[in-house]
């Protein structure tokens, strides 16, 4: 579900660069639905128990990226990062079904994968349009192959705005003209 973030971001490095390098904090709620089976009475089967499960993310990224010009202060953006999840608070409340002790030893938010998480981007004076997605693995170990490649992922849409001068201006500005 699509869910809000907002955040701090800084690039560093210095004018007319091709490639910098960024880092975020930000801070997001998340949602979910935790099913588990209650017992099994036959002939009908599984009874199961729903609870909704949702929480406080504190996150840290830091990655690279390359920007290419694209004319009158116009630039194409690429790149990939790596980042670091705390859950800050959750809470699970009963949904629907007969209840349980309810143990939250296996929830939390996704462990991050080995693989970066992806970039795509333009930007426009100063305001940025990003479009990123990252793997997440499972909170209980699979093997060698869950270091690399997850079951859940996530896509995230932002826009920035920067708040000092774009030190690239002058730069992008004369690309395009004679």
């Amino acid at each position: 579900r699509p869910q809000p973030f907002a955040g701090l971001y800084a690039e560093l490095f210095q004018p007319s660069r091709t490639v910098a390098v960024y880092g975020e904090l930000s801070l997001s709620s998340f949602r979910s639905k935790v099913t588990y089976d209650v017992n099994f009475a036959p002939p009908s089967g599984f009874t199961y128990s729903t609870y909704d499960y949702k929480g406080l993310l504190g996150t840290a990224r830091v990655g690279l990226r390359s920007f290419m010009p694209l004319g009158r202060e116009n630039q194409l953006l690429m790149g990939f990062g790596y980042e670091l999840n705390r859950l800050l608070r959750s809470s699970v409340v009963p949904g629907n079904g007969p209840a349980r002790p309810f143990l939250d030893y296996k929830l939390g938010f996704g462990v991050p994968t080995l693989l970066p998480g992806l970039e795509l981007g333009w930007r426009n004076r100063r305001l940025s349009f990003m479009l990123d997605g990252k793997l997440y693995g499972n909170v209980n170990y699979e093997g060698i192959s869950s270091l690399f490649f997850g079951s859940n992922y996530i896509v995230r849409t932002s826009v920035s705005y920067r708040l000092g001068r774009n030190p690239d201006a002058q730069g992008l500005s004369k690309i395009g003209k004679p």
